[in-house]
């Protein structure tokens, strides 16, 4: 028990090479609290709106590998598809159509980012407990394990890989971005 929570939470703590400044950073994600004491360096991700986010943060030079399990490039906005598309594709288990294996997921990265489904078996990757092991962060979008998920959701999930990788300025200015958008949206 945290602070008083009720809720009993697993701690996952990688080790990486680049320290956060002043601070360890805690990021509540798929009920599990995230101790994160570095920077992470290769992400993996797992879908496409995750490698998305990563790009439109401005870290698309930290993403090693996507897989093309959900969505596709199409689906991402026009400004960052030709970056997106210079991003190397993990093969897939002959078994499920665009689910890398745990093996070859496991091989390289400090953070694994996709949908909750990428962290379930048998139609994910692995359990979250198969990459805590290893010590690899995992983080999971959140209206992917959450009932009636909103906009803010996703303004959450970019906030918290924002201050995992210390670009909380993107992750502001990206978020203002999509609210206006929203707005438009609710006004028509």
């Amino acid at each position: 028990v945290i602070c008083g929570m009720k809720t009993a939470y697993t701690f996952a703590v990688p080790a990486f090479s680049r320290p956060l400044p002043e601070r360890e950073l805690l990021i509540e994600n798929l009920g599990r609290i995230h101790r994160y004491h570095k920077i992470p360096e290769r992400i993996v991700c797992l879908d496409y709106p995750a490698v998305e986010i990563c790009v439109a943060l401005g870290l698309g030079d930290r993403v090693v590998g996507i897989s093309e399990a959900e969505g596709a490039l199409e689906d991402c906005l026009p400004e960052y598809r030709d970056r997106i598309s210079q991003i190397p594709m993990l093969p897939s288990k002959l078994s499920k159509r665009g689910v890398p294996s745990f093996e070859t997921v496991r091989a390289c990265p400090d953070l694994v980012f996709g949908t909750s489904y990428s962290f379930q078996t048998p139609f994910g990757v692995a359990e979250e407990e198969d990459f805590e092991r290893l010590g690899i962060h995992i983080y999971a979008l959140k209206a992917t394990y959450i009932l009636n998920s909103t906009f803010e959701d996703t303004y959450e999930d970019i906030s918290n890989i924002g201050r995992i990788f210390g670009k909380e300025k993107q992750a502001k200015k990206l978020i203002s971005l999509m609210r206006e958008r929203e707005q438009r949206l609710c006004r028509k």
